[in-house]
This record gives structure tokens, sequence and C-alpha cells, in this order.
């Protein structure tokens, strides 16, 4: 089982993050964001994560920052109650909603 299904968040939270970690989150074909970018993919949304985690290292591979954080979240509930954990796990939720919300011009959020 994957250890993503049992970490602490509400169902719609958890829904968001098993669907990006199987690149099922951006709807394909790809749709325009909210911001006017013709069919943004992955790479567009970078922008947006600087919102929710200020300013990013930049990672030596061509991994994707989100993808960086989900591989590295402690598998154990307790480890969301330690250290730099409480603000990224709050921050991974958040990011992942606002691209859920960009990603989805015609739906309410």
């Amino acid at each position: 089982i994957d250890p993503i299904l049992h970490l602490p968040a509400f169902s719609r939270d958890r829904h968001r993050l098993v669907k990006w970690h199987m690149h099922w989150l951006l709807s394909y074909p790809l749709k325009n964001c909210r911001c006017g970018t013709i069919a943004a993919n992955r790479e567009h949304y970078k922008k947006y994560l600087n919102r929710a985690f200020g300013n990013l290292p930049t990672l030596s591979t061509k991994l994707q920052p989100l993808d960086f954080i989900n591989n590295r979240l402690p598998r154990f509930e307790i480890g969301f109650s330690l250290g730099r954990w409480k603000k990224t796990w709050s921050s991974l939720n958040n990011a992942l909603r606002e691209i859920d919300r960009l990603n989805h011009p015609d739906d309410d959020f």
C-alpha cells in the first residue's frame, strides 16, 4: 500500500496528492490556466510554488519540486509534527489546491 494513503489529510487533499503523484492532476488534454497560459503543463505551475514555499532551491535533476518533496514525505503521521514538516505539509496541500484551481478554470472552488 502506498504510504500516501496513510498521511494525515482530508480526503480531497489526499486525492490531489495521489493525482499529482500519478501525473493525473493536470487534466489531459492540457487545459488553459486561469492566468491565460494555453495548455499549461507541470513546468508552468512551478512559478506558483514560490507563493506556497518561498524561494525553492534549484534541483540538479529534471525532477519537479513537488515530486522532490513528495519523495521525502515522512512515512508515519508522527513525522508531520516534527520540525520543518509542519509548515511543509501545509504548504504542499495549499500548492496542490492552487494548481488544481488554476488547472480547472470552469469549476468553482
